[in-house]
């Protein structure tokens, strides 16, 4: 049996969702896996009880200190440390050198990593990227970069099927800022056009967009478990892991932040193969015109939402299952228990000549 230690923050986030659904996946096939999360909170905190509740009683740890996740390990022994936060990468990597442990990281966002964490880089057994923009920022060690998309739990994320009659009920979901956020003024303006021709529909703000005007959305802010209200929604902008649990739940999907990729279709995810909105992807800007010509055929054809319901649960059952995720991870720990990937290339111009910043 691999036994694995996956190490995190302990912050409301889609990070925090994958992390934890892969743990329960892991350990449904097998493998005896611990979580060690990097926190000054307690694991009592009211805020994360019903989150850590979904783990089913698999083993959760906190350290403060390097020190305290070296002895961690001391105890539970892993024979793999998979980090997942680049506010892990320092101490898992030490611990890992120490105790002569693989280390295997997931990028989950495009923070300059290369920059900012080459030791964790230049030592990692193999490094998982969710999607393309990822695996792009640490172009040095494409070798031993693999690409495995987020996957979410199909069986938590399901539909419940409605009658289409009634008003349009849609939502933004996810967290964002800066550039991401653009979509969402864009969407908001949007939604202001679409009252002006006189639709009545329903919208709601799930998640975060500081500084930006929402006076468009009902705003629900963050939901500890957002299932039961994307059951109601019928069409969902987002991106990323939000976007995929939202069309599990038969939501029909638009592509929407730093950019806008339209509504997703089997062709589209085939062409972009990826469900992300990062500005690296450079997807035209949204246009709160366009936006709210999408918004308006659908109020206009109302029965026309039972199939892209289903279309969008289909693509989900397709694409986004947790099963999936975790048979490929797995399979990377299996490799990196055998042998070591292919040497990366080194550095260019030796480090601190281009800017980076070493670890401390």
């Amino acid at each position: 049996m691999v036994r694995i230690l996956l190490t995190s923050i302990l912050c409301k986030s889609g990070l925090l969702t994958h992390v934890l659904d892969l743990a329960k996946t892991l350990a449904q096939k097998g493998v005896e896996v611990a979580i060690a999360f990097g926190t000054t909170r307690t694991l009592e905190d009211e805020n994360y009880k019903g989150w850590l509740e979904r783990l089913n009683g698999l083993p959760v740890f906190r350290y403060t200190t390097t020190g305290d996740l070296h002895r961690l390990c001391s105890v539970f022994r892993p024979q793999i440390i998979h980090a997942h936060s680049p506010n892990c990468f320092h101490s898992s990597v030490t611990v890992a050198t120490r105790g002569a442990i693989p280390l295997i990281i997931t990028l989950h966002s495009t923070l300059p990593v290369n920059r900012w964490y080459p030791l964790t880089l230049m030592i990692s057994r193999w490094i998982i990227a969710v999607g393309p923009a990822q695996a792009g920022v640490v172009p040095d060690y494409a070798r031993k970069t693999v690409i495995i998309p987020n996957g979410i739990d199909l069986e938590r994320f399901r539909p419940k099927f409605q009658s289409p009659e009634g008003v349009l009920k849609l939502c933004w979901f996810g967290r964002v800022h800066g550039t991401m956020a653009e979509g969402v003024a864009s969407l908001n303006q949007g939604l202001q056009l679409v009252r002006a021709n006189g639709a009545k529909l329903e919208a709601y703000f799930i998640g975060s967009a500081p500084g930006l005007s929402k006076d468009q959305f009902a705003q629900i802010g963050w939901l500890d478990d957002p299932v039961s209200l994307l059951q109601k929604t019928q069409v969902t902008f987002g991106h990323g892991r939000a976007l995929r649990e939202a069309m599990a739940c038969g939501n029909v999907g638009f592509l929407l932040g730093a950019g806008y990729g339209g509504q997703v279709t089997r062709e589209l995810l085939e062409k972009l193969r990826h469900l992300d909105a990062f500005p690296e992807y450079r997807l035209p800007k949204a246009d709160p015109k366009l936006l709210a010509a999408e918004i308006l055929h659908l109020v206009r054809h109302p029965a026309s939402i039972s199939r892209l319901s289903q279309e969008a649960r289909q693509l989900a059952l397709d694409h986004f299952d947790v099963d999936a995720m975790a048979n490929a991870t797995l399979e990377l720990y299996e490799r990196a228990l055998v042998s070591s990937p292919a040497s990366p290339q080194p550095l260019r111009g030796g480090g601190r000549k281009q800017g980076i910043h070493w670890e401390t």
